[in-house]
């Protein structure tokens, strides 16, 4: 199965693996937009090279509600809770969320890097948006003809669906220094017992699509 295939494969398809890194080349090929019911958006890692941009560039890019606070925690709650899928995404009622979100970070060799061991915060809050969309919180024998009620039961309901995070850079070099940061990044002494391994998708070439999975003697077993 050649690396298209591969790579549309985990788009598509629910799993554990959350981050995916390539060259835009791989991801112009497999026409990420094509994808049927389909979130996606793109942020530029120049103008996320620290916290604070990375934060604005999010508010700026994503249907996030106004009083976004601009830290991690504000963060996952925006990609879990708030985000507003009605803006671009045609269903009915405009609460039920699609079945894949994808969020691109172009340029990423820039991402976080005047705050490199910021990554490490950045990408296990995506890991744990992921956990979270995995996660099946839909009732069937809900009736959406009748007046909501209860609002918050409306919004929070979903079914188990695809969140992807992919960084993207335009040359192997590039990539390749990405994939520096992360496998550096996470072997780092500053990470603590709540943090889990990461899983990703690595592609290079035509041949190569492989998963990649960094442990620590800190990550926490539970």
């Amino acid at each position: 199965m050649g690396i298209n295939n591969k790579f549309e494969n985990w788009l598509s398809g629910i799993s554990d693996i959350y981050i995916g890194i390539c060259t835009c080349d791989i991801i112009d090929n497999v026409s990420i937009d094509s994808l049927d019911n389909l979130f996606y958006r793109i942020v530029d890692g120049r103008k996320m090279q620290d916290v604070a941009s990375l934060m604005t560039e999010f508010q700026q890019k994503m249907p996030f509600f106004e009083g976004f606070g601009k830290n991690y925690f504000a963060l996952y709650d925006c990609l879990c809770f708030d985000i507003s899928w009605e803006e671009n995404h045609n269903v009915t009622p405009p609460v039920v969320t699609p079945e894949r979100i994808v969020i691109r970070v172009k340029n990423a060799e820039y991402l976080l890097n005047k705050s490199i061991s910021d990554l490490l915060y950045f990408l296990q809050t995506m890991i744990e948006a992921g956990e979270y969309w995995s996660t099946d919180n839909f009732d069937p024998d809900f009736d959406f003809t009748t007046p909501v009620t209860d609002i918050n039961r409306l919004i929070d309901m979903h079914k188990s669906t695809n969140f992807k995070l992919l960084l993207t850079c335009s040359t192997k070099e590039k990539l390749l220094q990405v994939k520096s940061n992360i496998d550096r990044v996470f072997t780092r002494d500053i990470l603590y017992d709540k943090y889990r391994p990461i899983k990703y998708i690595y592609c290079e070439t035509e041949d190569d699509c492989a998963y990649g999975c960094i442990k620590s003697p800190f990550v926490k077993n539970t």
